[in-house]
């Protein structure tokens, strides 16, 4: 290639592999990934999480439960680069695992899940006097299914497919308030 262009690179917008978050891999396929300068992935800045916090550098702890492992690797990936701390997991065993051992500043977690539900989730977490946002990512979006979320302990209901900008604009004033 030869002219103005010659030094550009092209950028190859990946077609998406998930209807759940359409949008989200398309952000993906032409953006690059914070952290990536240095080879680490899901890393802010190319540190791991200790090394930021001995700098002072505080991340979102964004705990993640999805059973259908691909929308949970494509929105894990995206948080990720949104320069979120993503734990996953696929069910709600897993779920409560991680919950009772670790402290997260935020819940994204499907309402139906293999072994139970998000509300049962999002419900242990807030009973553990966890001060956090839950963000309810369900097909169920009837007022009923919005109404037992809130009762549940989620403060936000998004509708699959997901809308990922409105999800971060979720996000963010979260993490500034817990950071």
């Amino acid at each position: 290639m030869s002219g103005r262009h010659a030094n550009t690179p092209s950028l190859k917008i990946i077609p998406p592999v998930n209807d759940h978050f359409a949008d989200c891999d398309k952000a993906l396929a032409i953006r690059p990934r914070r952290g990536s300068v240095t080879g680490t992935t899901g890393s802010a800045f190319g540190f791991d999480s200790d090394h930021r916090r001995q700098l002072g550098i505080l991340q979102m702890q964004v705990l993640l439960v999805e059973d259908h492992e691909e929308s949970r690797r494509v929105l894990q990936s995206l948080l990720e680069h949104w320069g979120f701390e993503v734990a996953g997991a696929g069910n709600l065993k897993k779920g409560l695992e991680l919950i009772g051992t670790h402290r997260f500043d935020a819940i994204i977690s499907d309402i139906s899940l293999p072994d139970g539900s998000g509300y049962a989730l999002v419900n242990e977490a807030k009973r553990q006097g966890g001060n956090l946002v839950a963000i309810a990512l369900s097909g169920y979006a009837s007022p009923a299914d919005i109404q037992i979320g809130k009762l549940a302990g989620f403060d936000h209901h998004l509708t699959k497919p997901c809308d990922c900008q409105h999800l971060r604009s979720i996000l963010e004033p979260a993490q500034t308030a817990n950071h």
